[in-house]
C-alpha cells in the first residue's frame, strides 16, 4: 500500500509539473495568407524546437479574406501577434495608422545578432511608414531580371545573356529585336508563343518607369513613404509606357497584362523571356529546357544599371500584442535561422524555407543550388547566385516600392488599380497610352483623397 501511494504521488507530481510547463508557455497568434509554402509547418515546428518557451498559432485565410480577417480580429480584440504581409492590401494603410508596432528599439537592440548571422545592416529598418519601422523584411527579392529560356535561344541564333549588371548589350531594342525571333504564331495570327511575357501590375509598371527615367510617384513621396500625389502623366512615363504597350499593339511579342494570368509565360514553355523579380524564375518550369537569368534590359536612357523596386515579404507585430518579445523572436527565426533548418517536404516535393530566397548572401547560394538541381541552368549556381545576390546589395531599391507604400497599391495594382485598368485598355488596343494615363492619375488621385481623409492625413 506504501509503495503504491508513493507512486500515485510521484504520478501526481509529475502531472504537476508538465501542467506548469505547459501553463509557463507563451502562445502567439500568427495571421498569414493560406497559399502553399506561405508559413510551412516544418518552419514552425523548427521555431518551437529551438524556443520551449513558445508555441505558434496560425490564423490561415485566403486572399480574398485576409484583410476582412485582420480587421475583424483587430476590432473584436481577438488576440493576434505576428501579421505576414503577403497579399494584405491595406498593409501600408494599417502602418500609418499606427496598428502595428514599432520594432526601432528592438532593430537597434539585436543589429549585431543580425549581422552575425549574415543579414545586411540596412535590411532591418527598412521599411519604414513616416518616422517608425512599422515592419521587418524576412525575404527580398533580387531587383528586375530577364528569365529566359536559353533552349529557344539557341534554336533562333541568339546568344545567351550574361548575368552581369555590368553587361551593356543586353538592351531595349536588343529585347524587342530578340522577342520578334523568338515569337510564335497560330495559323490566324494570334500569338503561340511570346516572345517576352510582361505584366502591367504591382511593382512591373513602376520598375518600367525607373527603367525610362522616370517615376510613379514624385520625389518627395520617399520621405516617409506615404503616396500624396501620383505623376503618371509625365513626358518620361509616357516613353516608358508607351515601350511597354508597344511589345503588344506593335510588335506583337507580348500578350501579358496582369501577372502570369492568361497561358503564355515561362513556367509552361509558352514564352521565351519574362522580365521579373530576381529570384521568380520557378522549378516548376518544362524540365526539357535550359533556363538564363540575366540583369533587366538597358533603355535608351540609362548608360548604367539603377537600383529597381522589388517585393518583399515583411512581417510586423500588432500594436496590441501582449507578447511582444516572443512575437520578436519568432520574426528574427524567419529573417535568420528558418533559412538553416535544411530541407522538408511541401506539396509532395523537397524545399526549403521561401525555396531559400531569403536577404543574405548564403541564402541566394542555396537558391541558385535549388534551380541547378531540379533545371538546366546556363551558367553555374555560383555565378547565378552571386548575380542575384549583387542584385539585392546594390540593385533593389525596396523604399521606393509600390507595395511599401501608403497609397501605392490602390493606385497601380491589379485588378482595380487605375493605372492597371486603363494600361490594360490601352494593352488591348481600346485607348492611347495618354489617354489611358490620364484617366488613370485622375482616378488615382480621387483614391488619395478618400485615403488621406479617412486616416486624417495632410
Amino acid at each position: 500500500m506504501k509503495r503504491l501511494f508513493v507512486i500515485i504521488l510521484l504520478l501526481v507530481s509529475f502531472v504537476i509539473q508538465a501542467s506548469a510547463a505547459a501553463a509557463a508557455k507563451t502562445k502567439i497568434v500568427v495571421l498569414v495568407r493560406n497559399n502553399l509554402g506561405d508559413m510551412p509547418e516544418a518552419v514552425v515546428q523548427a521555431f518551437e524546437q529551438a524556443n520551449e518557451d513558445i508555441t505558434v498559432e496560425l490564423i490561415e485565410t485566403t486572399i480574398a479574406e485576409i484583410d476582412q480577417k485582420f480587421l475583424l480580429m483587430a476590432a473584436s480584440g481577438q488576440p493576434l501577434d505576428v501579421i505576414i504581409s503577403l497579399s494584405l492590401a491595406g498593409w501600408c494603410n494599417y502602418a500609418a495608422r499606427g496598428m502595428f508596432l514599432d520594432l526601432e528599439s528592438f532593430v537597434e537592440r539585436d543589429k549585431d545578432t543580425l549581422i552575425a548571422k549574415g543579414v545586411p545592416s540596412q535590411i532591418p529598418a527598412l521599411l519604414k511608414m513616416g518616422d517608425k519601422v512599422t515592419s521587418v523584411a524576412y525575404m527580398l527579392w533580387a531587383s528586375f531580371v530577364t528569365n529566359y529560356n536559353a533552349t529557344y535561344f539557341e534554336e533562333a541564333g541568339l546568344p545567351q545573356i550574361s548575368p552581369n549588371w555590368r553587361e551593356t548589350n543586353w538592351t531595349w531594342d536588343a529585347m524587342v529585336a530578340a522577342a520578334k525571333k523568338l515569337s510564335r504564331y497560330n495559323a490566324d495570327g494570334r500569338l503561340a508563343r511570346a516572345g517576352v511575357a510582361t505584366y502591367y501590375s504591382d511593382i512591373h509598371t513602376q520598375n518600367y518607369t525607373l527603367m525610362w527615367g522616370g517615376d510613379l510617384f514624385p520625389p518627395e513621396t520617399y520621405n516617409d513613404n506615404i503616396v500624396r500625389d501620383v505623376t503618371f502623366y509625365t513626358p518620361e512615363n509616357r516613353v516608358a509606357l508607351s515601350n511597354l504597350v508597344a511589345l503588344a499593339t506593335e510588335h506583337k511579342v507580348s500578350n501579358q497584362t496582369a501577372l502570369r494570368v492568361g497561358s503564355l509565360n515561362l513556367a509552361n514553355g509558352l514564352a521565351a523571356m519574362e522580365i521579373m523579380p530576381g529570384g521568380n524564375l520557378t522549378t516548376q518550369a518544362p524540365k526539357m529546357y535550359t533556363y538564363g537569368v540575366a540583369p533587366y534590359p538597358l533603355t535608351p536612357v540609362l548608360s548604367q544599371r539603377i537600383p529597381l523596386t522589388a517585393w518583399v515579404r515583411a512581417a510586423a507585430i500588432y500594436s496590441e500584442s501582449k507578447n511582444v518579445e516572443a512575437a520578436w523572436r519568432f520574426i528574427k527565426f524567419l529573417m535568420t535561422d528558418a533559412y538553416e533548418i535544411g530541407e522538408f517536404d511541401l506539396g509532395g516535393r523537397k524545399t526549403g524555407w521561401n525555396e531559400y530566397r531569403g536577404i543574405t548572401y548564403k541564402s541566394w547560394q542555396n537558391y541558385a543550388q535549388y534551380l541547378a538541381r531540379e533545371l538546366n541552368l546556363t551558367h553555374s549556381p555560383a555565378v547565378i547566385g552571386n548575380f542575384l545576390a549583387e542584385g539585392i546589395a546594390s540593385y533593389t531599391r525596396v523604399t521606393a516600392a509600390s507595395n511599401a507604400l501608403m497609397g501605392g497599391g490602390q493606385t497601380i495594382h491589379s485588378p482595380n488599380g487605375p493605372l492597371f485598368v486603363y494600361l490594360r485598355d490601352a494593352h488591348a488596343g481600346k485607348i492611347p497610352v495618354e489617354q489611358a494615363l490620364l484617366q488613370a492619375e485622375a482616378e488615382a488621385r480621387i483614391i488619395l483623397s478618400d485615403i488621406h481623409k479617412d486616416l486624417q492625413l495632410k
